[in-house]
C-alpha cells in the first residue's frame, strides 16, 4: 500500500534514523508481497533469483497478513542488489506477486536522523518542488 500511496502522492519523503541506512541495497531482507494460494509457487520462483532464504514472514502455523490480504516473503538478495530495477522486473513476472518491496526511482527526499543531526537528500531533477 506504501508504494500505491507514494506513485499517487506528488512527492515522497522518506524519514528515518540512521539504522535504515546502508551503503548498498541487499543488506537486508526484502520483503515480497505474494498471493496467500499461490506463495508456494512463487516462494519456489523467487529463490530461482535469490542468493539466501525466501521465508514466510510469521511462518507456515501463523503468516503475517497483510491490508490487502496478501502473505510477506522475505527474501535474502545479498550481500547486494546491483540491478534493483532490473530484479523488480524479474520479480514482477513471477505468477503470484502482488508487490515488491523496492522503490525504484520514486523517492525524491531522504530525511535522515542521527545523533548527529539531520541530514536530507533530494534528489536532482525530483518531483520535489
Amino acid at each position: 500500500r506504501e508504494k500505491v500511496v507514494a506513485l499517487a502522492s506528488k512527492s515522497m519523503v522518506v524519514v528515518a534514523d540512521k539504522t535504515k541506512q546502508v551503503d548498498v541495497l541487499g543488506s537486508f531482507d526484502l520483503p515480497i508481497e505474494v498471493d496467500p494460494i499461490m506463495w508456494e509457487q512463487a516462494r519456489d520462483k523467487i529463490a530461482e533469483h535469490c542468493s539466501g532464504q525466501v521465508l514466510l514472514r510469521g511462518g507456515e502455523d501463523d503468516p503475517y497478513v497483510t491490508d490487502n490480504q496478501g502473505f510477506i516473503l522475505d527474501c535474502s538478495f545479498g550481500p547486494t542488489i546491483s540491478s534493483p530495477s532490473k530484479l523488480e522486473g524479474e520479480i514482477r513476472v513471477i505468477e503470484g506477486i502482488v508487490e515488491v518491496g523496492l522503490f525504484v526511482g520514486i523517492c525524491d527526499a531522504v530525511v535522515m536522523a542521527s545523533e548527529e543531526g539531520i541530514s536530507t537528500l533530494i534528489k536532482p531533477n525530483g518531483r520535489l518542488k
